[in-house]
């Protein structure tokens, strides 16, 4: 249901004369929810150098305190790709457990 949203939500910012999208909440949310997408993907690098500087007990406490940001819909993907990031980290690092 998720990947649907992402791709309906880019087909409104992408097409939005043909899809009449723009102009909408539905539209706000999306041009909202992609940004966010956007900005997690271009703070993924900073992300995964300052986490290649963290312990595997902070990677975890990242982890967790990350997850909090679900709470706001808008925010999800930047929260998802931030997790993501963390994770990557402590699988090269071997951490158990995450």
């Amino acid at each position: 249901m998720l990947k649907s949203f992402h791709a309906a939500t880019i087909a409104c910012l992408t097409l939005p004369v043909l899809s009449g999208c723009m102009g909408t909440a539905g539209g706000a949310m999306g041009q909202a929810v992609v940004s966010n997408a956007v900005a997690g993907q271009m703070n993924a690098s900073a992300n995964r150098n300052r986490f290649a500087t963290l312990s595997c007990d902070q990677l975890a406490q990242e982890i967790a305190s990350a997850r909090t940001g679900f709470i706001n819909p808008m925010n999800a993907p930047a929260t998802q790709a931030y997790i993501n990031a963390a994770r990557d980290a402590a699988r090269a690092k071997n951490c158990p457990g995450i």
